[in-house]
């Protein structure tokens, strides 16, 4: 019986052009376990160190060498888990113009049975039906869409209370906001869920001159033109009529509290009479705005932030984040990057010509029904093809 052959669609040169541009200014060895990694990562949908050495040599050999080498690379204190988070911000920034998108957004990864591994501490599971609070760590994601359905990641990174210090969960979403503002260079807008309208997210995203969407919780304040504060719950409720459903956005100029920019208030309801609209706050820069398309806008892009549950779970269930079973503090840094780098990778190939794409995904398995996420199907086939020819 002869093994059946499959053309060879992707290539030593497709992974190269991929990724190079990340690893560039790494040495030689890193170099190495960064291209192994990601091959290993995208080939076997786990981060499971042993799974990714037998993406690598799918015959089983060497794979407990090259468990010990990726064990080695990762817990390393010659180089720093910034270099390849930034290498990815900074090169993915490019992909950014001045109305693409930025989404971003609070998970977690959740490790109800571990016990030794660094800096545990405890997070809601979300993908726990009680939401019961559990071991884990927190996880910053910004994710990018520069056209529609390619999605990259901007930041994804892992911080836990249990860190050397550590200050408050507030600093350290401040924190990569302002490393996103000053590697985007003001562009992009960052559409941000309830959770981040609080005053000082506000504060620090205005004074960065940073232009946003964030829906607010009902109990925030705002100040109308006639100079009231209302709530924001009572103030939806003013704007919206009854008779308006999904497809209507409804819109106010406002204020904060103690603040003189002018912002604007969309209030769109879900469904005919709705007693409580969705809620939005954007400031979308200085001068004159075309208020009627923007108020539709922003509606628009708000109902898009679910790009950035899509990213996350794209990284939990085809790329096994939450199977991550690294001990050291360092290791969960870089394995975070790493992830990140196996995203792109999906990435770039859904940016191949179509019939590439195309014949990609007819290699991988098939699905029941169909992902509502290109890259699912997409990193199927890919990972079939390098499980079947491994590159590396």
């Amino acid at each position: 019986m002869t093994r059946k052959r499959h053309p060879q669609l992707i290539t030593r040169k497709h992974w190269c052009k991929w990724v190079s541009p990340y690893t560039a200014n790494l040495d030689d060895a890193r170099q190495r376990f960064v291209s192994e990694a990601v091959h290993g990562m995208v080939a076997t949908g786990s981060t499971v160190l042993s799974e990714m050495a037998r993406g690598i040599y799918s015959d089983g050999i060497h794979v407990d060498y090259v468990v010990k080498r990726f064990s080695r690379n990762l817990k390393k204190d010659t180089w720093h888990p910034a270099t390849l988070h930034e290498q990815l911000l900074q090169s993915h920034a490019s992909f950014v113009r001045d109305d693409t998108p930025v989404y971003i957004d609070l998970s977690e990864i959740a490790k109800p049975h571990a016990k030794k591994m660094a800096k545990l501490t405890k997070v809601r599971d979300a993908s726990d039906t009680d939401k019961r609070t559990v071991k884990g760590y927190w996880l910053f994601g910004a994710y990018a869409e520069p056209s529609p359905g390619v999605l990259v990641p901007l930041i994804l990174a892992i911080f836990s209370p249990r860190e050397r210090k550590f200050i408050s969960q507030n600093k350290v979403i401040l924190d990569h906001l302002a490393v996103l503002n000053k590697a985007l260079e003001g562009r992009g807008i960052f559409i941000m869920d309830r959770g981040f309208d609080g005053r000082v997210f506000l504060d620090a995203l205005l004074e960065m001159k940073q232009r946003f969407i964030i829906r607010l919780r009902d109990s925030r304040g705002l100040v109308c033109e006639d100079g009231t504060t209302r709530r924001v719950a009572r103030l939806a409720l003013r704007i919206v009529r009854p008779e308006d459903d999904w497809h209507v956005a409804r819109s106010a100029v406002v204020r904060l509290p103690k603040d003189e920019r002018d912002l604007l208030f969309v209030a769109s309801p879900r469904r005919l009479n709705d007693p409580c609209p969705v809620k939005l706050l954007a400031w979308l820069g200085d001068g004159d705005m075309d208020r009627p398309r923007w108020t539709r806008r922003c509606q628009q892009l708000y109902r898009r932030r679910w790009k950035a549950e899509d990213g996350i779970r794209f990284l939990k269930t085809a790329l096994g984040l939450e199977q991550v079973r690294v001990m050291s503090w360092r290791g969960l840094q870089h394995m975070m990057a790493l992830a990140a780098l196996a995203m792109t990778i999906v990435a770039l190939a859904a940016s191949e010509p179509r019939e590439w794409v195309t014949e990609v995904i007819r290699y991988g398995k098939p699905r029941r029904a169909e992902a509502e996420l290109l890259y699912y199907r997409i990193r199927n086939g890919i990972a079939h093809l390098l499980l079947w020819e491994p590159l590396l």
